[in-house]
Order: C-alpha cells, then structure tokens, then sequence
C-alpha cells in the first residue's frame, strides 16, 4: 500500500527542492501529508481499493486531520480538522503553550504520582536515586528526546526528583550527587546532559546513509549554511543567518558545545572554517557563500592568504576567476574577521601548511583526542557531556 502511494502521481505530498514527502511509517501507524483536495481524493480511493483486496480497513475513529499552513478547503471536505494532533504519542499543535502542555503536563503528574508512591519506604539516598534512573527518568526522556524541551522544564522536572531524594531542599551541590562514586558522589543522573547526548545521536543519524522524511526537512532548514557542512564549523547558533524549530536549534546547540574550538595560535587562526564562523560575523551574522566554498573550494582562512601572508594573495582565490561582483564579496569576508587575527596573519613570516579538509568528515574532540561521531555512544556522549557541566561548575565556584 505505501508504495503504491509513493508511486502515485496524482497523490502529491509536501515539496521541497526535488524531494516530496508523502507518508511516514512506523508499525501500523501511518502519517500522511497531502498537499491539495485531488490528492485527498486518490489517497481515499487507494485505501478503499487496498480493504477491498486485503480485508483490513481503516480505523475511523483513530483518523484524524490536521491543517498545515493556511488553506481554504471549503465546505466540501467530509472532517473535522483538528487544532492539535496526536503522532506516535506526541501532541502537535500550533500553540507553543498549548503543545507543551499536552506533551509534558500528563508526564509531570504521573512522575509524581511514582515518587509520592515510593517516598515513605524509607529508602537510602542510592536507593532513591535508582527510583529516580528507573521510573521517573524514562518517562521524562521518552518524550524530551522527540521534541523540544525548555529549560524550565528540566528545572521542574530536576526539582521533583531531588525534591523526592531529599525530601525537600536539597543538602549538597546537585552537581556533587551526580558525579560518580570515586569522585564522592552517588551517580545520580545529569537530566541536561542527557538531551544533549540525544541531540547529538540525531545528527549522528542525520549524517548516516539512509534516507528519511525528517532528514529532508533538516536538510532544507541547513540549505543556507553549507547542510551538513555546518557540523564542521565553529559556529554558534545566535549568530547563524537561518531561522529553524526548537529541535533542530538544540541538536545544534548541542553539538556546538560539544566540539568548541578556541583560537589561542596562529596555526589555529590559519585552520578555522571561514564559513559559519561565530568570530566571523558581517552585521552580527555569520557568513557562507555556496561558490565560494563548492565551487572556489575557499574553506578556511589560510585559503584566502598567500605564503607571504597577504589576503587575498591564495592560489585559491587567484585561480577561481572571480567576477568584479564576486570578489567584493570576498573582499567583505575578508573584512570580516577579526582585527586582532588579521594582525597577527600579517606579523608572521613564515606560512603554515593548514590541515587537510576532508569532507563528510565530522570529528569529537574527547579529552583532547579527535574521534569520528559515527563511533560514539549515547553513554560516551553523555558522559562528555557530564565532566564539561562539571567543568563549568569548578570554574564558577
């Protein structure tokens, strides 16, 4: 059946660029995103001729509709569209508060109701927090690594499981309890840097060789900054020119965390992406320009500056035959960086030999090591995640 509204032209799904999404699957859930009333129409006639052969039908009272965008139906179409909808347990809907409600508010009462269930066993300080890890964390993380999820509402949730541990305020630093056993503390859970570690496990699926539906979309929102290039610079999401749902910002967020580069040397002034970079900004924007990068093969500063450390002066940019128009462009990305850089390009003498740029390359740096992200864990990301949380707090206090 799903192939063969797949292959059915008169069923049009959403567009985007060359790729159209019609349905999404998983077991006998089915998800269907319809771009006009014809296709309604075939789509309807596709699944009465599929329960005419197979005897199954469809489930009315489970089907439901939903509007994306505005758009006039008329008085012809034979449902109700709903304000809000139900996909694989998750709520959708057009109202921020409305959304997180549905999703999270069920979850926070049945959190507690748990907790309030297990307070008067009169339990250890280990054995509350397995309580926690086993019952009430799951059901938090089974939605908070679907969705967005704000920080108020880590703070409520945090509150009800250490409130639950200790029976009230809390008698020592959070970040002590959640550190492991030789470290003095009893290995609680850390419930931010396990999103985190979720986030990054989607771009980890996002570069994978695999289509999906969601990926398109993802692909779509990172057009303008270089797709999945983005993963390879030092970029931060404020300063990126691109708007995208709260999701996609936090994997983002996440990875940009997670694989910081600071700029201490000249080497390391030679070797940072020019495109994206969070240093690099034109009006409080970060740059990329797809020509200059694809085309130009431009990528990184030491890209744009001669062996005798003169902009502009490259092979590179010699060799790419640059209109008038184009090379201002290049001009304005140059005037781009940071003084304090171009000054200290300009004060060297010798020139370095920059780092090889390999592409669909995407590296973590683990203790000062660089491993590949397909090779990560969940758990290896979380607990990278955990000693830089515990970092920033040792530098705090």
């Amino acid at each position: 059946m799903a192939c063969s509204i797949r292959q059915n032209d008169k069923i049009q799904g959403i567009q985007i660029k060359n790729e159209e999404v019609k349905l999404s699957l998983f077991a006998d859930d089915m998800t269907c995103f319809l771009r006009n009333k014809s296709s309604y129409q075939h789509l309807s006639s596709s699944l009465e001729c599929f329960s005419k052969f197979s005897g199954l039908k469809l489930n009315e009272e489970k089907t439901e509709f939903f509007r994306l965008g505005v758009h006039n139906l008329g008085e012809w179409f034979p449902h109700e569209f709903k304000l809000s909808i139900q996909i694989l347990g998750v709520h959708f809907d057009y109202d921020e508060l409305s959304r997180k409600k549905a999703n999270f508010e069920a979850i926070l009462k049945s959190i507690k109701r748990i907790l309030s269930m297990w307070k008067w066993r009169g339990l250890t300080l280990i054995g509350k927090i397995q309580i926690v890890k086993s019952f009430a964390i799951p059901k938090f993380m089974s939605k908070a690594s679907l969705i967005h999820v704000s920080n108020d509402l880590i703070q409520e949730a945090n509150k009800e499981f250490f409130n639950f541990i200790w029976k009230g305020k809390d008698k020592i630093k959070r970040c002590a309890l959640i550190n492991d056993i030789e470290y003095g503390g009893l290995k609680m859970m850390d419930l931010e840097s396990m999103i985190r570690a979720q986030r990054i496990i989607c771009l980890k699926k996002y570069i994978e060789d695999y289509t999906s539906p969601w990926k398109v979309f993802l692909s779509d929102y990172l057009e303008k900054v270089g797709g999945k290039f983005i993963l390879q610079c030092n970029f931060d999401c404020r300063n990126l020119p691109i708007s995208m749902p709260g999701f996609y910002k936090d994997c983002l967020d996440a990875w940009s965390s997670l694989t910081r580069k600071e700029v201490y040397s000249y080497e390391d002034i030679m070797n940072q992406f020019v495109w994206n970079n969070k240093y690099i900004l034109s009006e409080g924007k970060s740059l990329y320009h797809a020509f200059l990068h694809n085309t130009c093969g431009i990528s990184k500063v030491g890209d744009l500056v001669s062996k005798d450390n003169i902009f502009l002066g490259s092979e590179k940019v010699l060799n790419a035959k640059l209109t008038p128009s184009q090379y201002f462009l290049l001009m304005g990305v140059v005037s781009a960086i940071p003084n304090e850089w171009r000054s200290t390009i300009k004060g060297k003498s010798v020139h370095v030999d920059l780092h090889p740029f390999i592409e669909d390359s995407f590296q973590v740096p683990i203790r000062g090591e660089m491993f590949d992200l397909s090779s990560f864990s969940s758990k290896t990301l979380y607990r990278e995640f955990r000693s830089l949380q515990r970092n920033s707090s040792n530098r705090s206090s």
